[in-house]
């Protein structure tokens, strides 16, 4: 049995958790629920031993964890992998095996790979891959350890329905074997059909627990909103629609030699593409969707957009599936903010920035933005991934961008922050910006989204009017209809 017991972590004036106190028992999946900045990856980050708790224990077959032993005994799938994107994937996976400078894919590797469906991407380096094999690579990693506790922090957020399946199953055969199993979701449907126990937290405390058949999305969803765990929408702020005939403010094709010049960037360079039959831009006034199976060009193809066929001076922001390679995760949210700023636009010029000038810079953004932190200079490491990805788009707006290019903008995020988000994302295009973006779930379409492109093998499949979809499952329907193939919805 893993007992956490009155544990109490505080980053500066933010209390992440308060006496916070819950079992995990073998031989059943616990699993975790709770708004964005409950506390919850500051858990997984105290029981993954890679911060020490204020005050309180945990405890392992009661034994009190030294972090030392915490790091041997749990095994942690996050959220954002933490990966070597110079390594292949093989390689990431026998990292420190025997001090082997290149130790060969044993047959168990080997296996794995294949069982997670990337074997085929072995030899592959990680960075030329896309973020669902990164995310299943972190998977493996945990997976092939050798140890007592499993914690999946978010850890389909990537992936396709049938992939989550998969590694539902593994996660079935750790509990099997008497391991102990953790899952850490926002996703409440997948939490009531794989958790045998749930217990939700909320300011940093654990507030209600459910037990076996109590445990479904209606009640899951009940107490997240009775209790104020979701917290509140956000309204649309109001302001004026752009004429739907303004002119594109960046056309790409997904092919060079079309309307722009030069090499697209990642995978899609190196596709046979139809240009004529793979272009997408984006307007001013609206936000555009792109979805599609991971490989199929949907991803690539937003990436490209912005860089060919473009007319005039555009100024582009851009926002990866990974905030990690768009933040500064060991700097502040006012820095991070202020860095994009022109120097014309911080409150004073004088030549010694401080960190209250780089706070009064960044404080209309956090507020806009409705960014939870106890002040400007925590550190954006230490935020909920929902606060971090409110960041990262104060960070892409504040160097006000014509277009505003994002990859999966809710990942990882609670119901109230993907509220948040969208309205974000429909006030920007509002206020006469353009929005292109690449979903794998269609809630982000059916929430912000006037155009959704369905792209699979390097085609455009076909182009929905959102609008006329009354709500996700019609939308998916279409969706399917296009692919011919079953997609990511949930």
């Amino acid at each position: 049995m893993l007992i956490v017991d009155s544990v109490r972590k505080t980053y500066g004036e933010t209390h992440a958790l308060a006496s916070l106190s819950l079992q995990a028992h073998p031989r059943e999946i616990l699993g975790i629920v709770g708004a964005n900045g409950a506390g919850k990856s500051t858990l997984v980050k105290l029981l993954a031993g890679e911060e020490r708790e204020d005050g309180g224990t945990i405890t392992h077959n009661d034994l009190v964890l030294s972090l030392e032993r915490r790091r041997e005994l749990v095994a942690v799938v996050h959220q954002e992998p933490q990966l070597f994107p110079n390594l292949t994937v093989a390689a990431n996976l026998m990292v420190g095996w025997g001090g082997i400078a290149k130790p060969r894919p044993t047959p168990e590797v080997e296996e794995l790979l294949q069982h997670l469906h990337i074997g085929d991407q072995a030899n592959e380096l990680l960075e030329n891959t896309s973020i669902a094999v990164w995310q299943l690579t972190e998977i493996a990693r945990a997976l092939l350890r050798s140890a007592e506790v499993f914690v999946f922090d978010e850890p389909n957020s990537a992936l396709t329905k049938d992939e989550s399946q998969e590694m539902f199953e593994h996660m079935r055969r750790l509990r099997d074997a008497g391991k102990l199993v953790i899952l850490v979701s926002h996703r409440l449907a997948e939490v009531s059909e794989i958790c045998e126990r749930v217990v939700a937290i909320r300011d940093g405390s654990v507030v209600g627990a459910m037990f076996g058949r109590e445990i479904t999305t209606e009640n899951l969803a009940s107490i997240l909103t009775s209790q104020g765990l979701g917290g509140a929408a956000s309204p649309a702020i109001a302001a004026p629609l752009v004429a739907s005939d303004a002119p594109p403010v960046a056309e790409g094709t997904g092919a060079p030699g079309g309307s722009g010049d030069g090499p697209l960037p990642g995978r899609i360079a190196e596709m046979q593409i139809d240009a004529a039959n793979l272009s997408i831009c984006g307007i001013r006034g609206h936000v555009v969707a792109v979805t599609g199976p991971e490989g199929g060009g949907g991803r690539e193809l937003v990436r490209s957009a912005p860089l060919v066929g473009e007319t005039g001076r555009v100024r582009r922001a851009y926002i990866p599936a990974d905030r990690r390679q768009c933040l500064f995760f060991n700097m502040s949210v006012a820095a991070n903010i202020a860095s994009r700023l022109n120097r014309r636009e911080l409150p004073s010029r004088r030549q010694l920035i401080t960190r209250r000038l780089l706070a009064e810079a960044a404080d209309s953004y956090i507020e806009d933005f409705r960014i939870k932190a106890a002040h400007p200079g925590v550190i954006v490491g230490s935020l909920s991934g929902g606060n971090q990805q409110k960041v990262a788009l104060a960070c892409a707006l504040a160097v006000h961008p014509d277009l505003l290019i994002v990859e999966e903008p809710t990942r990882g995020v609670d119901i109230a922050t993907k509220i948040q988000i969208h309205d974000i994302l429909g006030s920007f295009a509002r206020s006469g910006g353009a929005v292109v973006m690449f979903v794998n779930e269609l809630e982000d379409a059916v929430g912000c989204a006037d155009r959704l492109f369905v792209v699979d093998d390097q085609v455009v499949q076909g182009c929905l009017d959102v609008d006329k979809s009354s709500d996700l499952e019609a939308l998916t329907i279409l969706v399917n209809q296009k692919l011919g193939k079953q997609v990511n919805a949930a």
